[in-house]
């Protein structure tokens, strides 16, 4: 959790320095228009609810290994695919939501996990506070989840992400690396709705797979070819002379 956390709040530092980003007040960005600030938002909310539920049931072990989750969601998906909304050059309203978003997710991240990494979370809370918060992360209020969350969209992202990850997966497997480009990414989608929630998200998948079409087939069995074979050396311990 701490290498790419830290690595999320340097980015973070680094762009806000050059841009001049202030941030007004440690309340959360109100209207964003840009999907992913929207989802990040919720699955921060998500993350915030889910914690402190297990920490009132003193189930700490898993409300520490829940970090993880929103940590892979914020720099493996929302940072990266925001990355040129940091780098373009004219400061419009989309670069300040992402500014102002990413300011409240490192934010609110602090705090959240203040307990379980009482240090590094103070380093952070420190160079990201303005003048009239509290003094240490430690005497801040503990997180209440905003009422922002989009169960729709979080599911929506979980399944593209998902179709993303599989689709890197196949190009792995016959050698074909990202930067190669091809004609068309074939999907087959468990059922109407969540096939609805991919058709939504066509243009992130067939970029982030680098093809030229995102294309859906219903019937997986015109895609798959199953066969049995027997483990004759199981088999024929369990069977004997009946293995026949």
């Amino acid at each position: 959790v701490m290498i790419p956390m830290w690595n999320a709040y340097s980015f973070f530092i680094t762009y806000a320095n050059i841009d001049n980003f202030e941030p007004k007040n440690d309340k959360m960005p109100e209207n964003v228009s840009n999907v992913l600030d929207k989802w990040i938002l919720s699955s921060l909310s998500q993350m915030v609810e889910e914690i402190r539920t297990e920490m009132d049931r003193y189930n700490l072990q898993k409300s520490a290994n829940r970090f993880a989750k929103f940590i892979d969601d914020l720099t493996n998906w929302y940072i990266r695919r925001s990355r040129r909304r940091f780098w373009k050059s004219q400061n419009d309203t989309d670069k300040t939501e992402a500014y102002a978003t990413l300011y409240y997710c490192l934010l609110t991240f602090s705090k959240t996990a203040a307990p379980f990494i009482p240090f590094i979370t103070e380093a952070m809370y420190q160079n990201l506070r303005t003048a009239d918060m509290p003094e240490s992360v430690h005497l801040c209020d503990y997180p209440t989840p905003d009422n922002c969350r989009d169960v729709y969209l979080e599911k929506q992202m979980e399944n593209t992400m998902n179709a993303v990850s599989l689709g890197r997966f196949l190009r792995t497997q016959n050698n074909l690396k990202v930067r190669q480009p091809l004609a068309r990414a074939l999907l087959v989608a468990p059922d109407a709705e969540t096939e609805k929630m991919l058709q939504g998200t066509i243009s992130i998948i067939a970029e982030e797979l680098n093809v030229k079409s995102v294309e859906f087939e219903s019937d997986e069995g015109a895609l798959v070819k199953r066969s049995a074979k027997a483990n004759f050396k199981v088999l024929g311990a369990k069977l004997g002379k009946n293995m026949k």
